[in-house]
């Protein structure tokens, strides 16, 4: 399915050594009644766990039986249990591993400190592939078919055929840092950073352009919406939508959010540098909590009725109950 877009746009202005052990508190329960996530899973903690990872833990994707987090600094990507919430592999790949994705029985790494996507097979923890790129990635979603890479430095979206690992088509967009396909369509950064665009994904041509006030960094699908951290320190949520009331709603500045999830009833952002993550209703577009986390946490995903928090700051895995 094609997302069109409606002329509704809201703003939401918004203000070292890989250890199997894990530990639990009782921080952060969110204050309204949170709904489980869809995939069948382990049962999710009574309490937070912590888990400690090497250095940089940053980006996070969640398969069937594991959820994955790249260390950006330690040039690996680390495999949690979520039975036993416990580091059970680490897999070396390229260099400053940052983005991943999960598609076509694969995990996707893009390495932004070389010209690279690692391509690991999650059954036996082994890199498959090394798919060698014009330019270092920023970003990389796996959807509607192929894999898509968004480079900065290229100023190109790379889309790539996940059976063969050849590259199908490079399309030039402006300045683009980020790319991600589903449900509600393709869509990137760019032309410059005050755009969004949906491309066709069969024919890479431009299809919508929305002006995106004061920048976009990143881009999600979700809540039939399409959301984007953007504003000039990166201290806002733009979501785009056919409907719902155009609101703008104030959270603290400096988020920076790097990946904003989504579970039934709920958007997850983290804000960076205010040691937090923010729950927003996209029924009424309200901020509903707000939890204490980590130092550091731009990155949030869903998955085994649980919100994982990566805290890039302290190298650690925050996993909450939802």
């Amino acid at each position: 399915m094609r997302f069109r877009v409606a002329a509704t746009a809201l703003v939401l202005a918004t203000s070292a050594l890989a250890c199997s052990g894990s530990s639990e508190t009782t921080a952060g329960k969110t204050s309204s009644s949170a709904v489980a996530a869809s995939e069948p899973s382990a049962h999710p903690p009574a309490r937070v766990v912590k888990i400690t990872t090497e250095l940089g833990a940053n980006f996070i994707a969640i398969t069937d039986d594991a959820a994955w987090v790249t260390q950006t600094e330690a040039g690996k990507v680390a495999r949690i249990d979520p039975v036993s919430n416990k580091i059970v592999a680490q897999v070396t790949v390229g260099t400053s591993p940052a983005s991943i994705a999960t598609g076509f029985n694969r995990l996707w790494i893009a390495n932004s400190g070389e010209t690279s996507l690692s391509v690991v097979d999650p059954k036996s923890n082994r890199v498959v592939k090394t798919v060698a790129l014009k330019s270092r990635p920023d970003n990389v979603s796996a959807g509607l078919g192929f894999v898509w890479v968004a480079s900065s430095t290229a100023g190109a979206i790379y889309q790539i055929a996940p059976a063969t690992y050849a590259l199908v088509r490079t399309i030039a967009v402006e300045g683009t840092e980020d790319v991600v396909a589903g449900d509600e369509g393709l869509w990137a950064i760019g032309p410059g950073k005050n755009k969004l665009t949906q491309l066709d994904p069969e024919t890479g041509n431009i299809m919508t352009s929305i002006d995106v006030k004061d920048g976009a960094h990143s881009i999600a699908l979700g809540s039939g919406a399409v959301w984007t951290g953007s504003g000039p320190n990166g201290n806002a949520i733009t979501r785009i939508s056919g409907a719902g009331p155009n609101k703008a709603i104030p959270v603290e500045a400096g988020a920076f959010p790097d990946r904003i999830a989504f579970s039934p009833g709920a958007v997850w952002v983290g804000e960076f540098r205010r040691f937090a993550v923010v729950k927003i209703d996209p029924e009424t577009n309200a901020i509903v909590d707000k939890i204490t986390v980590g130092n550091g946490p731009a990155v949030v995903a869903v998955g085994f009725r649980s919100l994982w928090v990566a805290n890039y700051n302290e190298s650690t895995i925050w996993r909450l109950p939802l």
